[in-house]
């Protein structure tokens, strides 16, 4: 019986697990992309205005000392413009 209930429980966790955890982490990463196509530093908000890109591609925020590699999201928002 206790054999029954623990089996139970445990396809429920990894049921629970396998659908909420990746739409969860699409999600996170959803919301990066579109702070850094508006700018905006994912780690704390901070706008990052005109700052440049360094050598290696990556723009490093003021605020946190993140490196995010922007250029491609972007580009993409203001290709889109007409």
């Amino acid at each position: 019986m206790v054999l029954e209930y623990a089996v139970g429980i445990a396809f429920l966790l990894v049921f629970l697990w396998y659908f909420s955890i990746p739409r969860t982490a699409r999600a996170i990463i959803a919301a990066a992309h579109e702070a850094l196509a508006e700018r905006i530093c994912p780690a704390c908000g901070y706008r990052f205005g005109v700052i440049e890109a360094e050598d290696d591609g990556c723009t490093i925020c003021p605020e946190c000392s993140a490196a995010w590699r922007m250029k491609a999201f972007v580009d993409k928002e203001t290709s889109n413009e007409c």
